[in-house]
């Protein structure tokens, strides 16, 4: 058999490698093509010859192309890549990356090599996570980071001069799914946001952005539209929430939503402020009793109320950015001795001002519950206690227990980053007690039982906090597995004055001891007070009696 030769093996190599080959003049005529090429192509190589190369771009790329191999004949040196589509003879599309290199064989004798590789697959992959990183799963409409984008792109150019033409912003709240999901579980919640998103996208034009910002929050921009027609569009909105009943497995929803609006004229330099403007509105319109729309204005004093709370939003981001946080700890002092030599301590937070003075929860907190800025405060306290207790090197047995926000029971982030660092820390002589509100576990009944029943695998305790405040319900205590009950102070505080008081804490603990919780008193202050829930027999004590908060310190451990 004969050998190929250097000739044989290079044409093989030129015509049937799998890519497209193509030499053209400087006319960008089609001087050669391989055989490949061609035939993926459509065509045979004869067909092509002395054609237009630009017959095989898409047409709307043709300047793009043109532009580009102009600059190559006329540097003549080295290699340009670009990606474009190709067409192919039945008019179909696919991408490929060029790589173009101009040949100059003199006398204005200058050829063009284009070498194409098909990346119709890369460019499919990519637009593929493009769409999962700009939509939320569950709705299919865009997400935060996504809508954040096309926000910031808006307000970017309402501060150019030549801006001409208005936008309006809505920010929209569903007034009841709390209610529904935590009714029926999630499945059912999931389900009420899909058919919402859907009801959404059939009452706002097509050239609209619509996003899901989370939980049960949407935004809307409506581009190039009046106050008055944007008034109109919210209007439907909320009409045809209420005609509509959502069932779920024989009950009945009535749907209903808060909207709050902003004009989108240049006022303000950042989308940030837009957004947050309209989420004040969207408060305004929910305290007033929801399902209606309010129009954000700077000059009405119904949102003088609301200035507290954007500039606590800013100094709390800025708190978070630049950890200004401080945690405090107050002790809680075991009355049995069955409750061996181990420390117990409640973890508090406060936030150092530009003074150096602490600044008490109750003034942050709640600017934190209404921007969802709570799962990222809890997440910062549980890490920082846990990173400073290991770095510590105490070896005494401590329980800490740490307050949780509502929101932080469904914060995945939150739920994923601490479950690591209880996992990896599994062997200190340290326990984490969470502490959950009784009001806030029973309005989040379902996701409370999944964080409970999660962080108990990995040797997490529970207390619920208050217990007696709002509208308690001894059955809940069957249903929550919760290790520790503690009492609400308003019925501690006045115990050795009040004897309903005094009977409500009795019957707390004996209840609780029926369904193997311990009880902890909170506001103990006087040593009367003590002694009498010793002879109740309540487990823990916790007050100014006992111990006053002060900044967390190993040395005492």
């Amino acid at each position: 058999m004969k050998s190929p030769t250097e000739n044989d093996l290079y044409h093989l190599l030129y015509q049937e490698t799998p890519s497209l080959y193509l030499v053209l003049d400087e006319n960008l005529v089609i001087r050669k093509i391989n055989r490949f090429g061609s035939e993926y192509l459509g065509y045979t190589p004869y067909e092509l010859m002395g054609k237009s190369f630009m017959s095989l771009c898409y047409h709307e790329e043709h300047e793009f192309i043109k532009q580009n191999i102009a600059i190559c004949i006329a540097e003549c040196t080295g290699n340009r890549r670009w990606e474009c589509m190709r067409v192919r003879k039945d008019g179909s599309r696919f991408w490929v990356r060029d790589t173009v290199r101009v040949i100059d064989r003199g006398e204005d004798n200058k050829y063009v090599l284009i070498s194409g590789e098909d990346i119709s697959e890369t460019h499919y992959l990519i637009s593929v996570l493009e769409h999962k990183s700009a939509t939320d799963e569950l709705t299919g409409l865009y997400n935060r980071r996504k809508f954040d984008r096309f926000l910031e792109e808006l307000t970017l150019s309402t501060q150019s001069a030549s801006h001409v033409g208005c936008h309006v912003l809505l920010y929209i709240d569903l007034d009841q799914f709390k209610v529904i999901n935590d009714t029926c579980g999630h499945v059912c919640g999931d389900n009420f946001l899909r058919r919402i998103a859907s009801l959404f996208r059939d009452n706002i034009r097509k050239q609209d952005i619509l996003a899901r910002l989370g939980s049960d929050e949407f935004a809307l921009i409506l581009e190039n539209c009046t106050l008055n027609k944007a008034t109109r569009i919210a209007g439907n909105i909320l009409k045809t929430l209420s005609m509509l009943t959502f069932e779920w497995q024989e009950q009945n929803f009535s749907i209903s939503a808060s909207i709050g609006g902003i004009e989108i004229d240049g006022s303000y330099q950042t989308a940030d402020e837009y957004l947050n403007h309209a989420d004040n509105a969207c408060y305004l319109a929910k305290e007033n009793g929801g399902n209606r729309f309010q129009l954000f204005d700077a000059n009405d004093s119904d949102f003088e109320s609301l200035d507290h709370i954007q500039h606590w939003y800013g100094r709390l981001q800025n708190a978070l950015k630049n950890v200004d946080f401080v945690l405090y700890r107050q002790q809680i002092l075991p009355l049995a001795s069955s409750q061996g030599q181990g420390i117990y301590q409640e973890i508090l937070i406060r936030l150092r001002d530009d003074n150096g003075e602490m600044i008490l929860p109750g003034y942050f907190i709640p600017v934190a519950e209404h921007y969802h800025l709570s799962p990222r405060i809890d997440l910062w306290v549980t890490e920082t206690l846990i990173s400073r207790h290991r770095s510590s090197g105490t070896d005494k047995p401590v329980t800490y227990f740490v307050n949780l926000s509502g929101l932080t029971l469904g914060d995945q982030e939150f739920i994923d980053k601490v479950s690591e660092l209880i996992r990896s820390n599994a062997r200190e002589q340290m326990k984490i007690c969470f502490e959950i509100t009784e009001t806030t576990a029973i309005r989040n009944l379902g996701a409370a039982l999944n964080f409970i029943q999660h962080f108990k695998k990995l040797g997490c305790l529970f207390a619920l906090d208050d217990f007696g405040s709002g509208f308690s319900s001894f059955g809940y205590l069957k249903t929550l597995p919760v290790d520790f009950i503690k009492i609400d102070g308003s019925f501690v505080q006045d115990i050795t004055r009040d004897t309903l008081d005094k009977s409500v804490v009795q019957a707390i603990h004996q209840v609780a001891c029926v369904f193997g919780k311990q009880t902890i008193a909170e506001f103990v202050e006087t040593q009367d007070a003590l002694d009498m829930l010793k002879d109740l027999g309540v487990d823990f004590v916790q007050g100014f009696h006992i111990d006053k908060p002060s900044p967390l310190s190993w040395e005492d451990q």
